[in-house]
């Protein structure tokens, strides 16, 4: 613990709060397993499954080595009163999440998350951070968080940049446009990351998100409506079965500018058939394909036959129709916004193993390479009409 310190609350009573950094006081015994039962709430949730999982894996301080992760714990008279999280990658400090804010309904209308919030948040400029991302609709919170620089950034997500930070400034620094991109398997410290990409206005055209998430974009009647839970249910698809591919392309920088995750149940009626989610920022789509393409051929040596991606007619469909999918089926105003019903469309690849590799046979190539540069791994990827 680091930065131990008190402040006084509007009632006179005094917040003691812990300063828990990467790694420090983590575990999962009695302490940690208080703390997540304070932020779950696991009697009243209100956030997701995907969600209390990743708080899990941070309090416990293994969810990966290169996540920079600070916990600012506020207790009153002896007992948990609030708590706040900010996570980065350690090698990349300059975007951040804030999350899992919680303050116990009793002692609310105090400040105790006022004072939290800015503990996190002056602790992430000190380290180098340049924006940070959280999601909330809740009024009373915006107000909050806007005394602490955050702003409204798209829909239901804020965001805050370092002081004096002009926005084109860190777009141009932060997703390098024209710069090459280096595929390599994603992390749990990719949330930050992974959060800045998903929650990026761009491309405009791109209304289905992530299909699997619900995650549409559809302005001005439907902005989006959430911040790490995508990453986090992504993350949690992943690690649930051997047959799941989530890969990342990234800029010199360290900055995420596209992503492809494909997950495949591992037993089951539907094992073997899986679904695509697909993302690239604006001035990468030229990564988005070859992404596909990886992952198309990953998913194929761990036995997975045939893939189904969704999109609304657009460049999101074109996308995948040159990526070897073919339409499968219509859902004709499957979404709407207004008066305006959307057709979506079903697609679907099917997958064939490159030529001498047998079924189960693991990828030898190393995790991180160039995109589009691995003239010996083509992967095989065999269309069809339904």
């Amino acid at each position: 613990m680091t930065d131990a310190g008190a402040e006084s609350l509007r009632d006179g009573s005094t917040l003691s709060i812990e300063h828990l950094g990467p790694g420090e006081g983590r575990g999962t015994g009695p302490a940690a397993q208080e703390l997540l039962a304070f932020i779950t709430q696991p009697m009243s949730p209100w956030f997701s499954a995907a969600e209390a999982a990743g708080l899990t894996q941070c309090l416990s301080g293994a969810a990966h080595p290169a996540l920079a992760d600070h916990l600012f714990v506020g207790r009153r008279e002896g007992r948990l009163a609030g708590a706040v999280w900010h996570g980065t990658a350690a090698d990349r400090p300059m975007v951040g999440v804030f999350g899992y804010v919680w303050t116990d309904p009793a002692a609310r209308g105090l400040g105790i998350a006022r004072a939290l919030t800015r503990r996190s948040v002056d602790r992430f400029w000190a380290d180098g951070g340049q924006a940070s991302y959280l999601g909330t609709a809740e009024p009373t919170a915006r107000r909050v968080y806007e005394d602490h620089g955050y702003r409204a950034y798209h829909g239901a997500v804020m965001r805050a940049l370092r002081p004096g930070l002009d926005a084109d400034d860190h777009e141009a620094d932060w997703f390098e446009p024209g710069a090459p991109v280096t595929v390599r398997d994603a992390t749990f410290a990719d949330v930050a990351a992974y959060t800045a990409l998903v929650t990026h206005p761009g491309p405009a055209g791109w209304r289905v998100r992530d299909w699997t998430e619900r995650l549409f974009v559809i302005p001005p009647l439907d902005p989006i409506n959430s911040c790490t839970r995508p990453f986090l249910s992504t993350w949690v698809r992943h690690v649930s079965a051997a047959s799941n591919v989530f890969r990342v392309a990234t800029v010199p920088g360290g900055g995420v500018v596209a992503a492809v995750a494909i997950a495949s149940p591992a037993t089951g009626a539907l094992a073997g058939s899986g679904t695509l989610e697909i993302l690239a920022h604006p001035a990468h789509m030229g990564a988005a394909a070859p992404l596909i393409a990886d992952a198309l051929g990953r998913a194929a040596v761990l036995g997975v036959r045939e893939v189904r991606a969704w999109a609304d007619r657009g460049d999101r469909a074109d996308l995948l129709v040159g990526s070897a999918f073919r339409e499968e089926s219509v859902q004709p105003g499957m979404l709407t916004a207004g008066e305006e019903r959307i057709d979506v469309v079903v697609l679907r690849a099917e997958l064939a193993l490159p030529p001498g590799r047998p079924f189960g046979h693991p990828m030898t190539e190393p995790a991180t390479e160039p995109i589009g540069n691995d003239p010996d791994r083509p992967p095989v990827v065999r269309s069809v009409t339904p």
